[in-house]
Order: C-alpha cells, then structure tokens, then sequence
C-alpha cells in the first residue's frame, strides 16, 4: 500500500514531504513520520463531522475532488469543492490505450494508490467518541465550519469536554463569557474514565479541571504556587498541553467501550483504529485552537507559539511547570509529544 510521510509544524498543520521545498525538508529532517494512505486518512479525518469530498493524490500532495465517479481540481471557493473538471480525452492509440487525467485518477482510486480522505456529513447525526466542535454555538472562520456538538442522548456517558477548561474561558473573556463559553471548542471523551476519574499518577486519563479540581494549587516555574485556574488563566495553552497528554498517555491501552448503554468500539484504546482516532482528534482540536485565538482573538482558543512549558505530574492530581531551555514555543512541544507518541504506538514510523 503506498505511503505518505508527514511532518506537522508548530500550529498542528499537516505538511507532505512531497510538498515541503528542499530547503523545509532539509531544515525539518528528521520530523518526520510515515503512514500508509489508509491509516493517513482515518488519522487525519478524525474528530471532524463535516463533509468532504477531498482525495488526496501521496505522490505530490495535490488535492482533488471527488464528486459522483468523476475528479476536479479542488477549490475551496466552489461548490462542494469542485474546480476544474479534470480532462476525460481516453483514446485508444493502436498499441494501447492512453487514459486521460480524470479516467487515470479513477484507475489509481480503485487500486487504492490514493488518499480517500471523503467522509459523509455528520452534523445532523448522533455523537461519536472524539468528535470535536464547539460547546453550544457554531462556528465559521473562511470556508471552516465548527458545527455545534450534540448531546450523547443516553446512548453513551460521553462529556464534551472544554480544553483548556469552560470556567478559563469564561474568565479571559469577561464581557461576553457566556458567547465565549458556548463557541469554545470541546471534545467528545468519556465521562466516568476519562473525565471525572479519580485517577492521580502517571499521566492517567483524566481531567485536571473537573469540578473543583481547578482550584488545587500548581506550582508555577519561579516556585510560587497559585490555584490551577488562575494558571489556565494565564497560559491556555499550557493548559491544553497538560490536559491533552492526560488523554493521550492515559486512554491508550485502555478499553472502555463496553462500559456504556450502547456499545462504543472507539473507546476500545487497545485496538490501533481508536488509537489512530485519539490522537488525530487532539490534534484537530489543537490546530484549531490556534485558528481560533488568530481570527477570533486573544481571549479564544490558545496561541501555540506562547513561551512553552513543561508539566510535571506530582501526586495528589497536582502540578509542577518548568521552562526549557533552550525556550520552545507550546505547539512546537505539543507536535514533539504527540509525534513521539504516534511513533511508540507503532502508528506511524
């Protein structure tokens, strides 16, 4: 099956080493990681409830859409993505037949030599484990769609969980917390397990913002300490850092899919499909964290290139920050983790 390698920069962007310029390539050897196409576009796709018809061609990157059995040049600005048509002159030269780019992409679709990255809209359909979007209100920046996360209905204990936390959010946004609070982003993760447990030690599944656990003192890099909201306060993503590497080192390994009123075969973290899906979500939600602090403004999301931290879990569910050195911005030292997590997971290489 072929294979795309991939490096993601410090916003969570995704690039192909097929596109990178010989001067980013050299400069980010050794960033990068490589999965097949198929594996390619389950992590890449995951979280997202909305439409696409895109697929993506490994060999240069290119885009394009695909749109009922024929392929376009992709473009955002049209309808349903559909540029250019690509061109159908098949002729038959006596020796042998030359396809046309459109009837060449459909013979590479079907041997799978392609990157199907389509996936049906969900927006009107029920929850799913790691299913990313905003609180309560949607959201639109340029041609993304951040659809409103519904409610699990009883089907599972599902929290859609805030990161950094709703009650941060409301405090760095104290003229309209409530609009703030309801477009922030959320992540669709177990309730019971992964959010309310009351797991302690070495970076176990849970929240460290659940209920009053926002109010346990932190110790911040000078030694003094301060109540964990006031931290997330001052440094969002620093929260989002700590609180995504709770789930990301914690979940895997871990099979809470039986544990709810319908079974959900993506909290099964023991199998590499849910895998694939927890860390491709988390870096969804990050990416799109920036995308939000950069159009929706400071008191939104996160920036990733805030001076970075790292965390120490201590016992008793309490922290301790620290600066390296030298400096790194948060999102370069998100990516690093999530990179090398990907790696000891055997999901990529």
């Amino acid at each position: 099956m072929p294979e795309v390698s991939f490096r993601m920069d410090g916003r969570g962007k995704v690039h192909q080493y097929q596109k990178d310029s010989y001067f980013a390539a050299y400069q980010n050897k050794g960033r990068y990681v490589t999965m097949n196409v198929q594996d390619f576009a389950a992590w890449k796709n995951a979280g997202k409830r909305t439409f696409s018809n895109k697929v993506t061609d490994p060999n240069t990157g290119k885009n394009y859409a695909y749109h009922a059995g024929d392929f376009y040049e992709f473009d955002k600005t049209q309808v349903h993505n559909l540029g250019r048509p690509l061109k159908n002159n098949s002729w038959n030269m006596g020796f042998g037949t030359w396809k046309g780019e459109n009837d060449a992409m459909k013979d590479r679709f079907a041997k799978g030599e392609l990157i199907d990255r389509r996936r049906a809209d969900r927006v009107a359909g029920p929850l799913e484990p790691m299913d990313v979007g905003t609180y309560a209100a949607p959201v639109a920046i340029g041609h993304s769609r951040f659809p409103v996360l519904p409610k699990a209905q009883g089907a599972w204990e599902a929290n859609n969980d805030h990161i950094a936390s709703g009650e941060s959010i409301k405090r760095r946004n104290p003229h309209n917390a409530q609009q703030a609070y309801d477009e922030g982003l959320a992540i669709a993760i177990d309730n019971p397990r992964m959010h309310a447990s009351k797991a302690a030690s070495n970076f176990a599944s849970f929240s460290p913002t659940y209920g009053s656990r926002q109010k346990e003192m932190d110790t911040e890099p000078d030694s003094t300490q301060r109540a964990r909201i006031e931290g997330d306060v001052a440094h969002p993503a620093r929260a989002f850092y700590r609180d995504a590497l709770m789930q990301l080192h914690g979940a895997p390994g871990q099979d809470y899919s039986a544990l709810h009123h319908v079974h959900q075969p993506k909290l099964n973290f023991t199998q590499k499909s849910s895998q694939f899906t927890l860390t491709g979500a988390y870096r969804y939600m990050f990416k799109s964290s920036g995308k939000f602090n950069q159009h929706l403004g400071a008191g939104r999301g996160f920036n990733p290139d805030d001076p970075g931290h790292e965390v120490q879990q201590l016992p008793n569910r309490e922290f301790k920050y620290s600066q390296p050195n030298p400096a790194k911005t948060q999102g370069s030292m998100f990516v690093m983790r999530l990179t090398s997590l990907m790696k000891t997971l055997k999901l990529a290489k």
